[in-house]
């Protein structure tokens, strides 16, 4: 049987001061909310002076609309220089083409309210993940929590699609839509390919490989095929020519900018900084390049291997932000998608302590 005693006089003082500290939370939570719908989305409902990223999309929209080419070649590129800011492939602004028809201000209306929506969405599931029960407090206060994360605030006020990927990370591990929301955020960015890929395997060691191959491999294939005639019927097949041979040439050398979190990339400057090797300008030489390429490709599966003993979530979460830091991209922006392995970390510490309990 379980056995249990009187709260103490410090027990009641310990609970009166949790109390107060969530009240605290929920006060500043509420206050958040009220300062994010009544200050900051007004201020971004209109079109901005300095550049940003949404304005991006809207000029590609606007090339698509008039038959322009989206891509265009930059043999220069080097590190010492910070990628182009468009650089999506075709499905990412097919599936934005019928927004090429509204004027700057109402797009910009348009996509700073998918950021905010993106934002809560998020919240609820880092909510869901910690806590058995995601009630509208706790909605509230992951969202201020949010806020604080490094470099939120600056993605979504540079109206970045980032913050919806991010939506889309957060509901495939705190729903039951893991294939469909890891396959469309791949579509725009392909991080998400290791986390699937490793979701199949996983797949496979727990259903078989039949009930994996349908249950996961195959609507993940149907999904990218139907985006990619997609973006043949928008954009024209033509444009994935042209995204192949323009684009993962430039993302794939990196930046040197300090925003830029990536590892390898951290390993290139120390060498840079300590003068064993010289860099000033150009592309990157053969060497560093397939530096580069190699920690994209090793980093991700040592990290699965270090995690092949953790449960299935936790080793696909800690995989695919592995697959965000060892890339030669790996934004500040982009540090919100660490919170889903800790939120998930945190859980199952809460599950081992509810389960250690004296008898």
């Amino acid at each position: 049987m379980l056995t249990g005693s009187l709260p103490t006089p410090d027990d009641s003082a310990r609970q009166k001061r949790n109390a107060l500290f969530y009240k605290g939370l929920l006060f500043l939570a509420l206050f958040h909310l009220f300062v994010q719908l009544s200050m900051w989305l007004p201020l971004h409902w209109r079109p901005s002076k300095i550049q940003c990223d949404y304005q991006v999309y809207y000029i590609a929209l606007q090339q698509l609309h008039a038959g322009a080419a989206l891509y265009a070649p930059w043999p220069d590129y080097g590190p010492h220089l910070k990628p182009m800011p468009y650089n999506y492939p075709p499905p990412f602004i097919a599936l934005l083409y019928p927004l090429g028809w509204l004027s700057e201000l109402s797009f910009a209306r348009f996509w700073y309210s998918l950021i905010v929506i993106s934002f809560w969405i998020y919240a609820w599931c880092l909510a869901r993940l910690v806590c058995p029960r995601a009630t509208w407090d706790k909605i509230l206060i992951s969202g201020l929590f949010l806020t604080l994360c490094p470099g939120m605030i600056h993605v979504m006020s540079l109206g970045n699609v980032q913050p919806m990927l991010t939506a889309l990370w957060g509901v495939a591990f705190a729903f039951p839509m893991r294939t469909l929301a890891l396959a469309t955020a791949a579509s725009v960015k392909i991080h998400p390919i290791w986390p699937l890929t490793v979701s199949f395997f996983d797949g496979v060691k727990q259903v078989g490989w039949p009930r994996a191959l349908k249950e996961i491999a195959f609507p993940a294939l149907l999904f990218f095929a139907a985006a990619f005639l997609l973006g043949a019927l928008v954009c024209g097949p033509q444009s994935y020519v042209r995204w192949l041979q323009n684009v993962p040439p430039v993302l794939s050398q990196g930046t040197f900018e300090t925003a830029n979190l990536s590892l390898p990339m951290g390993v290139l400057r120390l060498l840079r900084a300590v003068g064993y090797w010289h860099y000033e300008a150009g592309p990157l030489p053969v060497g560093p390049r397939l530096f580069l390429t190699s920690s994209t490709l090793c980093g991700p599966l040592f990290s699965w291997w270090l995690a092949r003993r953790w449960s299935r979530d936790l080793r696909q979460a800690f995989v695919g932000s592995a697959v965000v830091l060892f890339a030669p991209l790996c934004w500040i922006d982009y540090a919100a998608i660490f919170l889903v392995p800790l939120c998930l970390w945190l859980r199952l510490r809460q599950d081992e302590k509810r389960l250690d309990i004296p008898s």
